[in-house]
């Protein structure tokens, strides 16, 4: 995602030469040739044939064999910052704005992309989203510092959490369908009980702004962890339901973005050098991936049964690549 503004425009001679290095499949954000915006945010459906990606030039919907361009999804809105599929894979979030102006979220129904509803509010753009493990609910984090929760089935208001003190970068439902941990660039990580709309407690042990967050999958019966990401040069794994820090990796580089394998064993970190790196979550281990970007690592969305990545940089490259 976009949390700042910063953006760096480069070529993409390097990503191409990895698409040969590696054998995987690249793409940029229009398929032309230029100055592309920034891949800002990835999904991958559940069985695996799909991937979405967004930009300032819109969201297109790619088949995932060669990443060739099915389709393209209307918005409206002048940039885009994240898509998301519900849990059952029935609709499709798209958020954004128009900077100084208004946040923009659409509903879609999937795989149809029709729209469902939209809505405009705040005044500024939405970085980020997230369902509610029953699909329900729906929570926007906005560069206005507010997370505005949403009835899903109607586009509705429900609440407005308020307490961050600068843009909320990341936010997710945990898997309890009940907690909402958001983070932001004022270096904290705010818990919500979205049942009550009410606040339960703040983990500050970053230092420099928060840019990215997600919960480890099967966890089983143990408590909820999530990682996060910062400027700071770290990866911090939290118990956010018992506000506990367990452990942390320092990195080379900023982080712009990560995701977890589908196990809950490794996380794959995006920086801001370019390099991706996979952190084992249980000893912290690091390991260098031998692919690398001239831009900032925007986005990573892990494939669901390949042992395959897709990511976005800050170069308008879109990109497969081997775990």
């Amino acid at each position: 995602m976009i949390y700042d503004g910063r953006i760096f425009l480069c070529g993409i001679m390097a990503c191409l030469a990895l698409s040969v290095l590696f054998n995987t499949h690249s793409a940029n954000a229009d398929d032309r040739d230029g100055a592309l915006p920034p891949i800002t945010c990835v999904a991958i459906t559940s069985d695996g044939l799909t991937a979405i990606d967004g930009s300032q030039s819109g969201v297109r919907i790619r088949r995932w064999s060669d990443l060739s361009v099915e389709h393209t999804v209307e918005v409206l809105c002048r940039n885009v910052h994240d898509v998301v599929l519900s849990p059952d894979e029935s609709k499709l979030a798209i958020v954004g704005g128009n900077p100084g102006e208004s946040a923009w979220i659409g509903l879609y129904s999937w795989p149809s992309r029709e729209l469902l509803w939209s809505q405009s509010f705040s005044d500024d753009i939405a970085y980020t989203a997230s369902f509610s493990p029953s699909g329900y609910a729906l929570a926007v984090g906005c560069h206005d510092h507010s997370v505005v929760l949403l009835d899903s089935p109607s586009g509705g208001t429900k609440s407005v959490l308020t307490g961050h003190s600068r843009p909320v970068t990341a936010l997710t439902f945990l898997s309890n369908d009940v907690s909402l941990v958001s983070c932001g660039l004022d270096q904290s990580i705010r818990v919500w009980n979205c049942e009550q709309g009410n606040f339960v407690r703040s983990l500050t042990n970053h230092t420099q702004p928060i840019t990215c967050l997600a919960e480890r999958p099967n966890t089983g019966d143990a408590l909820p962890m999530i990682a996060t990401g910062s400027e700071d040069k770290t990866v911090r794994l939290w118990q956010p339901t018992i506000g506990r820090m367990v452990r942390f990796r320092r990195l080379p580089s900023g982080v712009t973005t990560l995701a977890w394998t589908k196990d809950g064993h490794s996380i794959i970190v995006g920086c801001r050098d370019g390099r991706i790196r996979v952190i084992q979550a249980d000893t912290l281990h690091v390991i260098e991936h031998p692919a690398a970007s001239n831009g900032w690592i925007m986005a990573i969305a892990v494939h669901p049964m390949e042992s395959m990545i897709l990511t976005g940089d800050n170069d308008g490259n879109l990109v497969k690549l081997p775990l």
